[in-house]
């Protein structure tokens, strides 16, 4: 699924926790900003609030890794640190190398019987996607990116939503070309273990 803001993934993370009620759902979030504030700017359904809620729904934070983060609330320190969800930092994958961090989620998500990948675009680096709607400073890399998602191959994948690109504030069209980039190595992680299962 392809979106703006990312407060469409609400309705996505509450349709699939629908979907496998009586199953373990996981979630790998990749983002700039971990979006687990309760009320943001008087509203309980900004795009700040998107795991907030997914977590309202009744998926389980330690069912939850976020990757790429560099840029939070004070309000969001708490579940954090203390929340039980899975953090790995941008300065985390800079220092530990994202071949590492991708085994870490991997090892943690295949416990789960149902994984969801939501990407928003500006857990890459400015320099790779400037066209966004809050760009941070420090952030993936390109090669990351791809490095953690085709990681991801043999999880029980089972949807992809990649929002927040805005090609009005970037001319060069590179923000839309790494999300299509990023959606085409997603189907590609698809075919290749529907074909490895024969």
């Amino acid at each position: 699924l392809l979106g703006g803001h990312h407060n469409i993934t609400k309705k996505i993370l509450h349709g699939q926790r629908e979907r496998y009620k009586d199953l373990r759902l996981g979630v790998l979030w990749v983002d700039a900003h971990p979006d687990l504030c309760d009320v943001f700017d008087g509203s309980r359904l900004s795009h700040a609030n998107t795991m907030r809620r997914a977590l309202d729904f009744g998926i389980e934070p330690h069912d939850v890794c976020m990757v790429g983060l560099r840029s939070w609330e004070e309000q969001e320190i708490d579940l954090i640190e203390n929340g039980g969800i899975h953090v790995y930092t941008a300065a985390d994958v800079a220092e530990r190398g994202m071949r590492k961090v991708a085994d870490s989620v991997y090892n943690i998500l295949n416990d789960c019987d149902a994984v969801h990948i939501s990407l928003d675009i500006d857990c890459l680096d400015p320099s790779a996607a400037p066209g966004t709607g809050i760009p941070e400073f420090g952030g993936l890399t390109s090669r990351d990116v791809l490095t953690l998602i085709i990681g991801m191959q043999g999880l029980s994948l089972v949807g992809l939503d990649v929002v927040e690109i805005a090609p009005p504030l970037d001319p060069s069209e590179s923000t839309v070309f790494a999300g299509l980039k990023i959606i085409m190595e997603y189907i590609a992680v698809i075919a290749r273990e529907k074909q490895k299962a024969g």
